[in-house]
């Protein structure tokens, strides 16, 4: 039996090679972007949406906490207040500080001796000859 002796087609190879490479990585890209959808669903479905009677029972608890007057402490004296209550409560004190600094501040008519003197010394000086 005769053996083969025609030389094998590199461009057939090779468009064989390229395009098997090309089909497998968009095989991959679709398998990969449809395993995000199904795992993003799941999360969303297991985790983000829980439905659960415990949970909304924790929400209207933390919501009465944050909106009513109560102690923490009543033996230390410690009270709660709601949450916008606070927060003015914050915004009010902060400003208070904010304007004692402005108010430690020299006067104006400080200020301007103080610069009118030292221009008057700068004039006094001569000029390096």
């Amino acid at each position: 039996m005769p053996h083969d002796t025609t030389a094998p087609n590199n461009n057939k190879i090779m468009m064989w090679w390229v395009v098997s490479w090309i089909v497998l990585f968009v095989v991959l890209c679709v398998v990969l972007v449809w395993f995000q959808s199904v795992t993003n669903r799941e999360v969303y479905i297991k985790v983000e949406n829980i439905g659960s009677k415990s949970l909304a029972d924790l929400r209207g608890m933390e919501k009465e906490k944050l909106s009513r007057y109560g102690f923490v402490d009543q033996a230390a004296g410690v009270v709660r207040i709601p949450i916008e209550q606070a927060m003015k409560l914050e915004v009010e004190d902060s400003w208070r500080n904010h304007v004692e600094i402005r108010d430690i501040s020299p006067p104006v008519d400080e200020i301007m001796t103080t610069a009118t003197e030292t221009a008057v010394r700068a004039d006094e000086v001569s000029p390096p000859q």
